[in-house]
């Protein structure tokens, strides 16, 4: 049997990278997939993609900042599958560069209401549903938090943030079977590639110091991990930044 047979996961920003990736390696271990995205067009393009590989899957055109198409989005999962299991926040925005002087309060709030309130809100929709038979939330942390890189206070301030709800979460629902944990992989997402193309001495220092040398693979590398966190083989782990990164952080 499948390690995630009869499980329901939503996954936001599924359109590409990660979210795409951790979709696809959900998917063929079992589970029916919902693939949220603000662009409509790119996570139905993969929900078709897996459904023509005869796997379950879902689209859902959701903007993660606005309350009222998350709860809509959770309804709609339970409306076509019966519940919710397994919750991944993948959907963020904030990583261009800018230095902390010209950083701008629209461009701050804008981050944190889609990265940290985004998850937030997503994780209140799919509590009553998580509650019932425990379930697992899994949420995205960043280098750039770890470590305080220079000009992405945005992403690193937000993405620290999430950790911080992350692991109030797990001891406040604990006792409901829910865990919550955190990822911070390394993968050649999009928002990768377009990083590493304007900040090529950047992503050379990084590799230097990545005992395993390369950047990870969004399905082949980050997936399994995913399907890990997502399963019941990880029932005993909560609380807990987990970094499918090559070696690159090794944080406590």
């Amino acid at each position: 049997m499948k390690r995630l047979q009869g499980k329901v996961a939503i996954i936001t920003g599924a359109g590409q990278g990660v979210g795409a990736g951790m979709a696809a390696a959900l998917a063929k271990e079992g589970a029916s997939v919902v693939l949220a995205g603000r662009t409509e067009s790119k996570v139905m393009k993969i929900a078709d993609e897996l459904t023509a590989q005869s796997l379950s899957a879902m689209a859902l055109r959701c903007d993660v900042s606005d309350r009222a198409d998350v709860d809509a989005a959770v309804a709609a999962t339970a409306a076509k599958f019966g519940t919710v299991d397994i919750l991944f926040n993948n959907a963020f925005i904030g990583n261009d560069p800018t230095p902390i002087e010209d950083t701008t309060d629209d461009y701050l709030r804008a981050a944190m209401q889609t990265n940290l309130f985004g998850s937030f809100y997503f994780m209140q929709a799919c509590f009553p549903y998580l509650k019932r038979k425990g379930g697992r939330i899994i949420n995205f942390a960043t280098g750039a938090g770890y470590e305080g890189w220079a000009y992405l206070m945005t992403y690193a301030a937000t993405k620290e943030a999430i950790r911080g709800m992350s692991r109030v979460a797990a001891r406040e629902w604990g006792k409901y079977g829910i865990t919550v944990n955190v990822m911070g992989p390394m993968a050649n997402s999009p928002a990768m590639v377009h990083f590493e193309q304007n900040n090529p001495e950047v992503i050379a220092a990084m590799m230097a110091q990545t005992p395993l040398g390369y950047i990870g693979d969004c399905e082949a590398d980050i997936g399994p991990v995913a399907v890990f966190l997502a399963s019941d083989d990880s029932k005993y782990i909560t609380g807990q930044t987990i970094n499918p990164d090559g070696g690159r952080f090794m944080i406590y």
